[in-house]
């Protein structure tokens, strides 16, 4: 693991827990930003065709 500023080996748990929740909030928001892009491009290629 490597040390980020303020890192504390005595409070190690704590700083894991954090970094555990900025993991699954980032997975999340690649998640959502991967939708997002799957969903762009289902309208410019599926969608704009059709109206053309």
């Amino acid at each position: 693991m490597i040390p980020f500023p303020g890192y504390d080996f005595n409070k190690k748990t704590r700083n894991l827990d954090k970094m555990n929740r900025l993991v699954v909030y980032m997975k999340s928001f690649e998640l959502f930003m991967g939708g997002l892009l799957y969903w762009f491009f289902l309208l410019v290629f599926v969608e704009i065709p059709i109206y053309m």
